[in-house]
């Protein structure tokens, strides 16, 4: 597949600046850096949770609230 550039093509409407492609890239890491942390938060809050629950759950098993 041809890459579509201002040389390449006639109707080219993108942008000139030869940094572009860098920055771009640049940009999509740190996208992709913090959606990482994002997914590493959500799991150690699950896990948090969970060992939260089975503690409660084992101070009020049913049946023995009065």
């Amino acid at each position: 597949m041809e890459k579509i550039t201002e040389s390449t093509s006639p109707n080219y409407n993108g942008p000139t600046d030869p940094d572009n492609d860098f920055m771009c890239a640049t940009q999509l890491q740190r996208i992709a850096d913090s959606l990482a942390e994002i997914i590493k938060l959500v799991k150690q809050d699950q896990e948090k949770f969970e060992r939260y629950k089975e503690e409660t759950t084992e101070k009020w098993e049913p049946g023995t609230c009065k």
